[in-house]
This record gives C-alpha cells, structure tokens and sequence, in this order.
C-alpha cells in the first residue's frame, strides 16, 4: 500500500518534471519596502499559498522561513506582504532592488512533501470507534441532529448536503463545541485557502457570540489580509504589542504554547501534510471539509494513528484536478488516478482490488464503512430552486424559503464566437449588469478561460472567474455566463458538466442571473440551464 502510494508521487513529479508542468513563474508588477514590511504586488491571482518559493540567485525558500515573522495575502488586490527579521529583510530588499528576486509556484514541492510523509508513516483506516454524547446548543433539524451524532460515534463518516443546509454553521460547530468542552484537540482541514477561512470565519465568529477565548482556535499557514484583519489573534504569528517591530521578544505567546491552548487547529491538507510531524499533537478527530474536492492521495494522509475521520461536502460539484490526462494514466501511471479521485474512496482504497478497478471507478462511492449522513433542508435557496435542484441533481432537496431570485439577460450571438468558447454579446452584457450591481456582493462565472479573459479585459475585477475556480467562495448574486453548449462544461446530461453547472449556482445567497442566447438555451428541454430559465423572468435594466 505504502509503495503504491509512493508510485503514485513518484509517476505523478515525473510526468510534470518530463513535460516541464507544475511551475508557473509569478511576475512582480510592484514593489513596497517600508520599516521591516515588504509589499509584493503580483500579477497572477493565487489561490493557495501552499508551495509559493521565493528564489534569490540559487537560494530559494518557501514562505514558512524562519526568518519570515508574518503574512498576508490580499487576494482581491494580489498583494503580498512579508514581515522580517533584519537578516532576510536586507536581503529581499537588495534583490527586489535589483530585480534578482523571482516568485514561483512549483506543484511538484508539494508531491515530494507528500511522498515524504508516506515514507515516514504508515497508513491504515481509522479503527477506533469514539464514544462520545453532547448536548445541542443550537436549534437543529432532524437530519443535522443526526449528522452530529453520527460524526462523534463513528469512526468514518461524511456529512453530505447542499450549501445552504448547515454542514458548518450548525453541525460541524455543535461537533466542535463537544470537543471544546472536553479539552480535546481536533483538526479542521480544507483542500485550499479560500474554503479554509469560509469555515474558520463562521466557527470563530459563533465561539465569539458565545463569549469564548480566541486562543481555542489557531490558523495554521498564511491567512488573506481579509481573514488576518478580522481574526489575527487566531492566526499562527500575531502582531507585536510595542512599536519596536524588531523586538521579538514582545511577539505572542510561543507558538508551542498556543498549540497547548488550542483545541481547534485550522489549516489546509497541503499544511497539514507539511507541518504534521512538527505539531507532535495527538488529534482526536479529523474534519475534511470540501471532501470531494479533495484528491484521494492527499487525504489518505489523514489515515494515521488511528484517528477517526469525518468529511464533509457535496460530491455533486468539481472533482480534483489533475495535471496528466485521463489517456496518459495507463500502465506505470495507473497510480497517478489517485490524484484525480476524490477522498470520498477513502475506504474503496483499503479494498484489495482497488488498484485493479481504477480503470472502472465506480461513479459514487461505496459508503459501506463510512458512514453517511444527509442533511436535505436548505436555509439559503428557495422552494423554486430547491426544487430543480432535487429533480436533477440531489433527489431529495427542501426549502425553508418561498423563492429565489432568477432572472435572465438575453445575449444574442453576434459572431461565431461561441465555437470559440466566448461569446462577446454575453461578455458586454454581462459587464452592464456588473456596473449597475458592482458595489454589491457579486461576481461573473463562466465555464471558460477565454470568456473569463474576455470579461476581465471589460472588468478590471478579482470576482470574474471561472466556475472551477470559485469552489469555496459564496456571493449574494452570481451571474453565469455559459457561452454555449459543451459536452464537459454545460451539457448536463453529462454528469462532469451538470456538476460544474451545479458549482456555478451553489455559489449564490440571493440571487442568479443568467446572460445567454435565451432562445437557443429554452428549447433545450432536457438541459439545467433550460429548466432554469423556465423558472427566470427577464433582467430590468435600470433606466439612464
């Protein structure tokens, strides 16, 4: 098991190494150096700070350094910045001066990190049953209820729902409660930043209503600045209490000791997998949130010392993403499927056929040990959309509220485009919706990168993205751009495309609009997006 996994790494850096994949050069677009503060304004977005290396002639470092105090990333604005001891700081400052100093993200950093820890444990499925009871402090439903029990009184276990249904604002903290209460240690685990802090926020804010000690939760890694301004006494390295800023000495309690302190450690897998050895904690419990999302390979990692395990999520979206396609992942690069399975086959994994099965991945897991646990009522979305979403994708699907908001913007084609996967119609209107809407809480998805490009060359905006890459984030309104009919993107009768359409409108609280060739997409009975606009009343642009 353990070489099969460290094949697994092994093929996987190859394939990236050989086909010179997996590093991405960040250009610097700015530069601000002030006191012992280096800002960094970056070109390219990044959504993982996990294996970001500074690189200083044939020196590099990753961003943990010793010597680096603090930092934050300001996602919205791509900004850097770096706090330092007096020896570094001199000489980032030399070389972001002398334009020596290069920014880059290497995956391959995080498969060696990865086929280190295989070395170093082994893995088995979790065998100890918890025994635990807990008293409810919230109002919860019958299937949440369940959920949280569940979780405490099973080894394995998944907590599936749609967004909207509680997982993390009502199970996963009436779960953390008990372990609070009873002084023990658990970890919370997400597959990227953004999906990290979404929880983290939501659980740190209940404990504050509650009148709870900050120092019960600890941020493992490098927070956003959004995250750091609301919640820097939870993060890993806090601010100094006097002026001197290189006086050490007056930083936050020692780390070692906050780690005594906390019960809630908070961090990414590719934290988790890096930092594991050097916590030295005993967990009592995992929580994978985003499981589906999550590959396989990454979270048999958390298969160590016995601890018991519960993921949660929605294994109706994305699956993970993988470098090598599916064609190259034959003979001696069988292995590298791992990474592109999700951590829901936990337990198919320990099946002694399981390798010979890859080929024929069943499309849902077996959920034979692991236990599942549905919550199915919504707080977020609509009857209206509750509904649609039950008849095509969840089965069973109930609605606190009466109604949704959706509506629809026709973009008649004007040119071919759409065979070039963008439509410039819908990018211009799509645009004159986001100008009326631009000081709400919205952003524009699309399936596509040249439609995304396409938009951000009209919007000069961080909330233009593709659908892939907004896994993890919530807007009050999304307005989707599906450019045109694409078997692996918007054909929903294809289970990869329903699931991506499925991403793009759980992403919204309040609102959805749609901007598309209307009357191509309504004939297309048998498609999500039509029965969508079934339900949508046109857009009312405002009056100049």
């Amino acid at each position: 098991m353990r070489d099969l996994l460290i094949q697994s790494c092994n093929a996987y850096y190859d394939y990236l190494n050989n086909n010179h994949k997996g590093v991405q050069d960040i250009q610097i677009a700015s530069h601000y150096i002030q006191d012992n503060f280096i800002t960094i304004k970056l070109r390219q977005k990044r959504f993982s700070l996990d294996y970001i290396q500074i690189a200083i002639d044939d020196y590099s470092f990753l961003l943990d350094h010793d010597e680096i105090i603090n930092k934050t990333y300001d996602e919205n604005n791509q900004i850097l910045t770096l706090q330092c001891k007096p020896s570094l700081f001199t000489l980032l400052s030399n070389a972001l001066e002398s334009k020596k100093l290069k920014i880059y993200t290497d995956l391959k950093f995080l498969i060696t990190n990865l086929r280190d820890f295989f070395q170093k444990y082994n893995i088995s499925l979790p065998t100890k049953t918890p025994q635990h009871t807990t008293r409810l402090t919230l109002h919860t439903n019958e299937s949440q209820k369940q959920a949280i029990y569940g979780a405490l009184n099973n080894t394995l276990s998944y907590i599936w729902g749609p967004p909207g249904t509680g997982k993390t604002q009502f199970v996963l903290f009436e779960i953390l409660m008990h372990f609070i209460e009873t002084n023990k240690k658990v970890c919370v685990i997400a597959p990227t930043n953004n999906a990290l802090e979404q929880i983290l926020s939501t659980i740190i804010t209940q404990l504050d209503n509650l009148k709870f000690n900050r120092d019960k939760t600890i941020r493992l890694g490098i927070p956003t600045t959004t995250f750091f301004n609301k919640f820097s006494d939870t993060c890993e390295y806090t601010p100094p209490q006097q002026t001197n800023l290189f006086n050490y000495s007056t930083y936050s309690t020692p780390i070692k000791k906050r780690y005594e302190n906390a019960i809630i450690f908070g961090m990414t897998i590719d934290g988790f997998i890096r930092k594991y050895s050097d916590l030295e904690i005993n967990f009592t419990h995992f929580f994978l949130d985003e499981s589906a999302f999550t590959p396989l390979i990454k979270a048999l990692a958390l298969c160590v010392d016995n601890t018991p395990i519960t993921l949660l999520g929605d294994h109706k979206q994305l699956s993970p993403i993988c470098e090598m396609p599916n064609q190259e992942m034959i003979n001696k690069n069988k292995s590298v499927k791992l990474w592109s399975i999700s951590a829901l086959y936990l337990e198919d994994f320990f099946e002694p056929t399981f390798l010979n099965n890859l080929d024929n991945i069943k499309p849902d897991p077996s959920f034979d040990k692991m236990q599942l646990f549905k919550l199915n009522i919504t707080y977020r979305y609509g009857k209206n959309l509750a509904k649609i979403l039950a008849e095509n994708i969840y089965t069973t699907l109930e609605s606190t509220h009466n109604h949704t908001e959706i509506f629809y913007a026709n973009a008649t084609p004007s040119t071919s485009h759409t065979n070039e996967l963008f439509s410039s119609s819908e990018a211009e209107i799509a645009r004159k919706i986001y100008q009326e809407l631009k000081h709400e809480d919205i952003a524009i998805l699309t399936p596509f990168n040249k439609q995304k490009e396409y938009i951000q060359k009209l919007i000069h905006s961080p909330n233009v993205m593709t659908i892939h890459s907004s896994q993890g984030r919530e807007f009050d309104t999304i307005i989707l751009s599906p450019v045109t009919l694409h078997h692996y993107c918007t054909n929903s009768q294809n289970k990869t495309a329903l699931y991506t359409l499925n991403v793009a409108i759980t992403r919204l609280k309040k609102r959805l609009i749609i901007v598309c060739d209307y009357n191509f997409w309504i004939k297309q009975k048998n498609q999500l997006l039509c029965k969508l606009l079934e339900q949508a009343k046109p857009y009312e642009f405002k009056q100049k």
